[in-house]
Formats: C-alpha cells, structure tokens, sequence
C-alpha cells in the first residue's frame, strides 16, 4: 500500500467533496423544467451523472481502504474523477450541440 498518508487525506477529501455534490444533486431535477428537455439524451445522461457524482465520491473514499490489500486498490480513488470528467464532456457536448439548451435532441 502506498502512503497512508495520502490514503487519508484523498478519502477526506472525497467526504468532503460528497456533500457539495450532494446539494448539486437536490437541484438536477430542474434541468427537466424545460419543456422537451426529458426527451433529449445529453440532459439524461447529465442528470443520471450529476445523481451518482456524491455516491461515486464516498464510493472513492471508501473503497480503497475496503480492497487495501490488493495492487489495484489505489485505483479505486479515480472512480469520481471519471464521473467529473464525463460531466464535463456533457457539458461541452450541450453547450456545443444544443446552444447551452437542455431541450436538444
């Protein structure tokens, strides 16, 4: 296992990361205020990963520790990471696709 050290302080802070995403989540029900925007596939998948971001971050922080043991174990802190960054391809793909509308489909 690698530093400990940096074990702890990487599961503390995806705790800490959770809660923020957590208050986003309670919101992404709005991105369906727009009339047709249930219909288009990127606001879907935008509001699917904005949904799971706080259960991936403690998901992150405690699998690690869970599987410490393995040589794969580290790897397990990058599951968020790869939830933020397909966010942030939806994102873009709205922005660019859809002119910043949730309505595109």
């Amino acid at each position: 296992m690698p530093s400990k050290t940096l074990w702890t302080v990487l599961s503390v802070l995806w705790v800490v990361l959770a809660a923020p995403s957590a208050f986003l989540a309670l919101f992404a029900p709005m991105m369906f205020d727009a009339p047709g925007s249930t219909q288009s596939p990127l606001t879907v998948a935008l509001f699917a990963g904005v949904l799971a971001l706080p259960v991936l971050w403690l998901l992150g922080a405690a699998l690690p520790w869970i599987f410490r043991h393995a040589a794969w174990a580290a790897w397990l802190f990058l599951i968020p990471l790869l939830d933020v960054v397909a966010l942030g391809t939806i994102a873009i793909l709205i922005e660019r696709l859809c002119a910043g509308n949730f309505t595109c489909k």
